[in-house]
């Protein structure tokens, strides 16, 4: 059987897990507090892109020739654009998105065509030179 000090130990380290349990409860409230303040000032500019895509798509079928948007026999050239961060702590984000320009490069190389990259940010450019990737453009910012 426990002595009184065991059990007046115990339910001290408790009393401080319930403490810390809080603490980090409060935490984590603000922080979503946080980004529903972040989506909700950022619902103007998903609003306004997509009326500017609808827009586009719409005057794109009164064009009668978008050479962007025509098909082709053969592809000889093709430029990959990746957006990466420019920091870290994205998860797998831009790892995701480097794996996928790399596969498309591959995809694109095996039917005979020139892929090169256009980078935008800090953690694509340096993976892909890492890599010893072709990068055509890049922009970091």
């Amino acid at each position: 059987m426990a002595t009184q000090k065991e059990v007046k130990n115990r339910i001290a380290s408790i009393k401080n897990i319930h403490k810390i349990t809080r603490a980090m409860e409060m935490v984590a409230a603000a922080r979503l507090r946080r980004s529903e303040q972040r989506i909700a000032a950022l619902r103007p500019y998903a609003q306004a892109i997509r009326k500017m895509t609808q827009r586009v798509s719409e005057a794109s079928i009164t064009v009668p020739r978008v050479a962007l948007l025509e098909e082709r026999d053969q592809v000889r050239s093709v430029a990959i654009v990746l957006i990466t961060g420019d920091r870290g702590l994205a998860g797998s984000f831009n790892t995701n998105i480097i794996r996928e320009g790399v596969r498309l490069k591959g995809e694109f190389r095996g039917d005979g065509a020139e892929v090169s990259f256009a980078v935008v940010g800090r953690r694509g450019n340096s993976t892909l030179t890492f890599r010893g990737e072709d990068i055509a453009n890049s922009y970091v910012g």
